[in-house]
């Protein structure tokens, strides 16, 4: 599936949103975490077994209350951002780069 921009950019406002109201349901629209943690995963020498377990376990924590989402939230409450970087190609797939940076102290 080939990623423009401009749906970069509006994963970006919906995904932030859903971080910032902690509204996991709206996050969860926009996000795969399936295939986040597939390429996560992507190169690790393991059973299929111990990869099935680890996606598992990595799927429930980027989900949980202590998550990723919560990490966002807490960054953007503090002053950071959640950005769109680029559109790059790897390993013939489109990717987008997306950057969370804390507030920058004084």
């Amino acid at each position: 599936m080939e990623i423009t921009v401009e749906e970069a950019h509006a994963f970006v406002d919906t995904f932030l949103d859903g971080c910032v109201r902690a509204d996991f349901e709206m996050v969860n629209s926009v996000f795969d975490w399936e295939t986040f943690s597939d390429r996560s995963l992507d190169g690790i020498e393991a059973s299929n077994e111990v990869i099935a377990n680890l996606k598992s376990t990595l799927v429930k924590r980027l989900q949980s209350n202590n998550s990723l989402i919560t990490k966002v939230r807490q960054q953007v409450e503090e002053g950071g951002s959640y950005r769109f970087v680029r559109i790059h190609d790897m390993e013939g797939q489109r990717r987008s780069l997306f950057r969370l940076l804390p507030r920058t102290r004084e």
